[in-house]
């Protein structure tokens, strides 16, 4: 019967139970995790200050799997011997327990390698489809022999045995009458667990060292390798040290009572005192040293995020002071449209956008509150500069723009908000395009990509400004011609536009489906198709942004729109490109770097006080001779303070109207504009002027359209007499002291003139409806309408066209005497507007 030794663990003092084989290996303790290793102790000494020092011993090596941490296994004994008669010869197969000399031979009948049912115990239904449990000596019927004279599962690691030699397991009964005794049992320890050493070959058993003869007192030392099972720790997640803790608690309460009824005198130190306590005590577990992961240096490992290394830019430009303004598109609730579909493209991309790490930078002219902010040239390029600067080189990027890109005189511009296309100062309002490149050249992002969502023409509006013309040649190339390692997406190619819709409602949706703004984030903002059953691929941060797949994508959307877009009318060929390639390979993310800053976003440049500027915005400025037109308010542009202070008021515009004679030509210009503002006063195209018309031209349509036709007569006619009203004060005009007034009156009088000819070419517009003289409709096409839409060129008389040369030629001089000013800023505005008009087919039909 094979030995074993009882002792103490040094770590817990729980009981052991060691093999005698086990002596020399490592082993761990099932009480508490620490890793023991025997050593016999040398003859001669029993004294454990004798002792020599322990030396390390190498675990031993075992060919077995690992078990869970909670669980207790043993290793494999030696391979069981056949079990031999009284004559030396192997009992036969099918008998469970070796027969000794002179034992009765079994009984017939007695079948080979199964047992029969204990007396008295019911036999099972034929066929039971499970196993003995543990221990149990008899197999139910119709159960599955086991291998020949083997009547258990072999557990893992075990030898198979030699059929016929099988000796019961430890704790196995004896059968009733068998006179001898059981086998020796392998033994088992009781609180330890064999630990598996490394370089184990799999599939060979290996030598185990040979049992030593030890006392009880043999000592054991603690192990220095590391734990495998799981560590206790208190409730802020450190090792529970014991109850020590409890009672420092308790003494420093008791403390602080005392502080508190001696009359505080000691309180401050101890309070001071139980909250360093406290925050050590919540402070975060410390990793335990371990070997350094950077290189040159020692110490633990830093903390690997999961944080996917990708980063967005959206920049969105609509509200031109100048060009023509762009759609932004009808907003969910009070997300920003352009907001709306960037948050949609980063969570399809597993962009960051979490409070701790937002990677998501957006620069949008329609968003309000903490978000609102002008994109003007300072600011847009100050953003998409900060934005490079603080990128990574593990960072995948992807910067958006949308809004006008110019080509003039050879060269690519992007324009910001105040960008214009004529003055001296034209160019100083752009961004050249190759600056930009050279910024996004510098960035040391891994992957960049550059979206260009430029040339936008709204086909339901017209272009009432410059700059919604067909992308050009040489903006095309200039576009997809990027640094080495860019990738550029463009919305449209050379002699197309990218398409805007005001409401497009596509074919088989219900009425409240529409599209709306930007043809190309509409398609960005849906998420990728995916094909039936397909598997979920798995996306990893070391992969690239899936331009290349996103492009295909959007390809078949944008078809998809402009298809809706050519069965009303509103159609035009839109074809979505992709330039280059990112670099190969792309660097392994980083998850131990830092997240790349969230930088704040440039601001406007301070001027004037926005109150002052109110002041005057409220005394000259008009409702938008077209619907869209004014979108911002002049108090939120940087007027140059000291060119401002040149036109401070010097009477209220109350003492004004209340003094006539004294203020003759201020008064004039005030009746002019409150004209203007009543006949504009819901704006172009709400309610005064028809901006649509419903149905086929019949009787009914030309009686209502008579009707307005009356109305906008004798607006006219009210228009012509404020007009002569200010022609009369043109002496007035050179004795005014005020400048203030002064620019009031240039530009009254020039927005009278060129209202003055949008009113005669507007009810010309609707003598063609009664005359029949518009374009057919096509009902294939699903028009059943029309709608108003600007054209640079009108349809009214040579006097009413020489009205509006002039109205232009006079907001010309006011952009330039009042440089700097709100005058020149509404006045470059109005000039820009066409006011020309026609009508064109359209599908109006609310599916």
């Amino acid at each position: 019967m094979d030995s074993t030794v009882r002792a103490t663990c040094p770590k817990c003092q729980a009981s052991l139970r060691i093999p005698a084989e086990w002596i020399g290996q490592a082993v761990k303790c099932k009480q508490c995790g620490a890793l023991v290793r025997t050593k016999a102790r040398p003859s001669g000494g029993s004294s454990a200050g004798n002792a020599p020092k322990p030396v390390p011993v190498p675990p031993p090596v075992l060919d077995i799997d690992l078990p869970p941490d909670d669980e207790l296994y043993q290793q494999p004994g030696p391979a069981p011997q056949p079990a031999l008669d009284a004559t030396g010869a192997p009992i036969p197969p099918g008998y469970p327990y070796p027969a000794p000399p002179g034992y009765p031979a079994p009984h017939p009948g007695y079948p080979a390698g199964a047992y029969p049912v204990a007396p008295g115990y019911p036999a099972p239904p034929p066929g039971y489809p499970y196993g003995p449990p543990p221990g149990y000596p008899y197999a139910p019927t119709g159960y599955a022999p086991p291998p020949a004279g083997y009547p258990h599962p072999v557990p893992p690691g075990y030898p198979q045995p030699v059929p016929g030699a099988y000796a019961p397991p430890p704790g196995y009964p004896q059968p009733a009458g068998y006179p001898y005794p059981q086998p020796a049992p392998i033994p088992a320890p009781a609180a330890l667990e064999p630990l598996p050493v490394a370089g184990a070959t799999p599939g060979r058993p290996t030598a185990r060292p040979a049992p030593q003869s030890i006392t009880v007192d043999d000592e054991f030392e603690v192990d220095d390798a590391p734990r495998v099972s799981r560590s206790k720790r208190g409730k802020y997640g450190r090792r529970s040290k014991g109850g020590g803790a409890t009672f420092i608690w308790i003494g420093l309460c008791l403390l602080l009572t005392a502080g508190l009824v001696a009359g505080g005198v000691f309180f401050k130190p101890i309070a001071a005192f139980v909250m360093k306590e406290k925050e050590k005590e919540n402070e975060p577990v410390k990793p335990e040293p371990g070997p350094d992961t950077t290189p040159g240096g020692g110490g633990a490992p830093k903390p690997v995020s999961s944080a996917f290394p990708r980063r967005m830019l959206f920049i969105s430009v609509t509200k031109y002071m100048y060009l023509n303004p762009l759609t932004a598109g009808v907003s969910t609730g009070s997300t920003d449209r352009p907001a709306s579909a960037a948050s949609s493209l980063a969570f399809q991309w597993r962009v960051p956008q979490d409070k701790d790490n937002n990677q998501v930078f957006i620069l949008s002219d329609t968003m309000t509150g903490k978000d609102e902010r002008l994109p003007m040239k300072d600011v847009v390029q100050g953003t998409y500069q900060e934005f490079c600067q603080t990128s990574r080189a593990q960072d995948r990027v992807l910067i958006y723009f949308g809004g006008h890109a110019i080509e003039k005189g050879g060269k690519a511009y992007l324009a910001p908000m105040e960008a214009e296309l004529d003055g001296e100062d034209w160019e100083k309002t752009l961004i050249p395009l190759a600056q930009f490149y050279d910024d996004v050249k510098k960035c040391k992002a891994a992957q960049k990509v550059v979206v260009w969502d430029v040339c936008r023409f709204n086909p339901e509006k017209g272009k009432v400004r410059p700059g919604s013309e067909p992308m050009s040649e040489a903006l095309y190339k200039a576009l997809t011609t990027p640094p080495a390692g860019v990738q550029v997406v463009t919305s449209c190619k050379a002699g197309e536009n990218a398409l805007e819709f005001t409401q497009l409602r596509p074919d088989g949706f219900a009425s409240r489906i529409f599209y709306s703004g930007s043809a190309f984030l509409e398609a960005a903002k849906l998420p990728p198709p995916v094909a039936p059953n397909a598997p979920k691929a798995s996306v990893t941060q070391a992969d690239p942004l899936p331009i290349t797949e996103w492009h295909a994508a959007l390809v078949k959307r944008i078809t998809n729109i402009g298809a809706q877009a050519e069965k009303v009318g509103s159609g035009g060929k839109q074809t979505v490109t992709l330039t280059g390639a990112p670099p190969a390979p792309l660097p392994a993310p980083d998850g131990a770097e830092k997240f790349a800053v969230r930088f704040n976003f440039p601001q406007a440049p301070k001027g004037a006080s926005p109150v002052e500027i109110r002041s005057v915005e409220r005394e000259f400025t008009l409702p938008p001779l077209k619907p869209g037109l004014s979108e911002v308010g002049l108090g939120e542009f940087p007027f140059p303070a000291d060119v401002m202070k040149d036109f401070a008021a010097d009477a209220s515009v109350d003492d004004i109207k209340g003094d006539a004679e004294k203020y003759k030509l201020r008064n004039a210009v005030l009746r002019s504009l409150d004209k203007l503002r009543e006949k504009w006063s819901n704006g172009a195209g709400t309610t005064k002027i028809r901006d649509t018309v419903n149905g086929p031209i019949n009787d009914t349509l030309k009686a209502a359209v008579k009707k307005e036709q009356e109305f906008w007569a004798v607006s006219i006619a009210e228009l012509e007499l404020a007009l002569t009203n200010l022609e009369d004060m043109a002496a007035e005009r050179k004795t005014e002291p005020s400048k203030r007034w002064q620019a009031h009156y240039d530009f009254a009088l020039a927005s009278v003139k060129a209202r003055l000819a949008y009113m005669h070419e507007y009810n010309k517009l609707l003598g063609n409806l009664m005359t029949d003289s518009v374009p057919a409709l096509d009902a294939k096409l699903g028009q059943d309408g029309y709608t108003l839409v600007a054209s640079e060129t009108l349809k009214s008389g040579k006097e009413i066209k020489k009205m509006a040369e002039e109205a232009q030629t006079l907001f010309g001089e006011i952009s330039v005497k009042y440089k700097g000013t709100p005058w020149a800023i509404q006045a470059k505005q109005e000039k820009a507007v066409a006011i020309g008009l026609n009508w064109k087919p359209a599908s109006l039909k609310k599916e």
